[in-house]
């Protein structure tokens, strides 16, 4: 790794900057560049185990920005993902201390009998029993998840799940998710973290802003530095992107079958 210190620097001595004279604004742009690539690039993803409340709700990440999975894991290591469901109730009755309660509370009724408020049953939660699918699917569809379902509520900054325990035994509680997701840029060592593969992209970035907000620059310079900067980045992703000859041959494999072709 680079710092973006150390960019920004042989970036002015390549443009033939004798003094440091525009070096606080080089940096800026570098930082910018940076947060644009860092969502759709550069982004290393990060992974946190998150509680899960009363609520059925996991509380966002401070430097959360995208989620990649959702998912929980299961006794072999492997990450299962949650399903997303849109219609999922964000609107949570609360308890009277105010904090919000899961959609499946039990109350009594005046006979003294447990009944479900506002059960939290979604169609197709009783087709497992004890991690074992018992089937009656007939017409509901594909994209069934028996694992859970989420939703992101953006508002207050939270994952609120459903139907968790659809094909769990049911002595067992789910206490955490394993949330792997895209983060805000992050200092190391007071310095930002330049990869490699994106040092002449950022290098291109700066000229280009440098010389974009400049109106003694003509249209034709200016072009022509934006097209750098995405040629550049091309290269970056195709960097990125790529395979080692045995992931080649896996995906190969993973896709002949030895069943008739229709």
């Amino acid at each position: 790794m680079h710092k973006l210190d150390k960019v920004v620097r042989e970036y002015l001595i390549e443009s033939g900057e004798t003094n440091l004279a525009k070096y606080s604004r080089a940096y800026q742009f570098g930082v910018s560049g940076l947060r644009e690539m860092n969502m759709d690039l550069s982004g290393v993803v990060q992974i946190a185990v998150l509680p899960i409340n009363s609520a059925d709700q996991v509380y966002l990440p401070n430097d959360y920005i995208q989620y990649t999975k959702i998912g929980l894991v299961c006794g072999d290591g492997i990450v299962r993902s949650l399903g997303l469901n849109p219609n999922i109730n964000l609107a949570l009755s609360v308890d009277n201390c105010g904090n919000p309660q899961a959609p499946n509370v039990r109350i009594s009724n005046p006979s003294g009998v447990d009944i479900l408020a506002n059960a939290n049953w979604d169609g197709f939660t009783d087709n497992f029993r004890n991690g074992e699918l018992m089937g009656r699917f007939f017409g509901i569809g594909g994209g069934q998840n028996p694992f859970g379902y989420y939703r992101i509520d953006e508002r207050n900054n939270v994952i609120q799940l459903g139907a968790l325990n659809s094909g769990s035994p049911s002595n067992i509680q789910i206490q955490n998710i394993v949330l792997e997701y895209i983060s805000n840029l992050n200092l190391h060592d007071g310095d930002y973290q330049v990869h490699p593969f994106i040092v002449e992209s950022i290098k291109c970035w700066i000229h280009w802003r440098m010389i974009s907000w400049n109106s003694s620059r003509s249209l034709g310079e200016k072009e022509m530095a934006r097209k750098d900067f995405f040629q550049k980045r091309r290269e970056a992703k195709m960097r990125y992107g790529a395979a080692t000859i045995d992931e080649w041959l896996s995906a190969l494999r993973s896709g002949n079958f030895a069943s008739i072709k229709f």
